[in-house]
């Protein structure tokens, strides 16, 4: 079992090594307390864009108030939905473009197979992005 400062680092490294361009979109599905977009927050600048989507409007303003606090100003976007509910369809993009899809935690992996090949079905992914998606184990 993995600790959460395992987990940061991971992350953390993860970023630092795909950190050379600006103007990035990122989507983060299942927000909940904001642990990945704060955790990544360091690497990001205002020509960013972070999509944070999660059930919970109260998770959501939680972290929306976290990230607006943080040091940086970048384009934030909040959408109250349900990780397999999720219409990639209605996510307002610049030429639906996402360079890096996240998802912290996947209870199913069926669930989470399932919302990856939506994601890569109608969003435009870049070939060599990062689509990071974690178990309940961590593995």
């Amino acid at each position: 079992h993995e600790g959460k400062s395992q987990e940061k680092e991971r992350w953390e490294d993860a970023f630092e090594k795909i950190n050379t361009k600006t103007g990035r979109t990122i989507l983060d599905i299942g927000t909940g307390t904001g642990f990945v977009p704060l955790t990544i927050s360091k690497f990001l600048n205002e020509k960013d864009t972070l999509i944070c989507s999660d059930v919970s409007k109260k998770m959501l303003s939680i972290v929306e108030k976290k990230l607006k606090s943080s040091k940086f100003q970048l384009e934030l976007k909040i959408i109250k939905e349900r990780s397999g509910n999720l219409n990639f369809k209605k996510i307002d993009l610049k030429e639906k473009m996402v360079d890096y899809l996240l998802k912290r935690k996947v209870q199913d992996k069926n669930k989470g197979k399932k919302i990856l090949q939506e994601a890569i079905k109608n969003l435009n992914l870049p070939r060599k992005g990062l689509y990071r998606f974690i178990d309940k184990k961590n593995t």
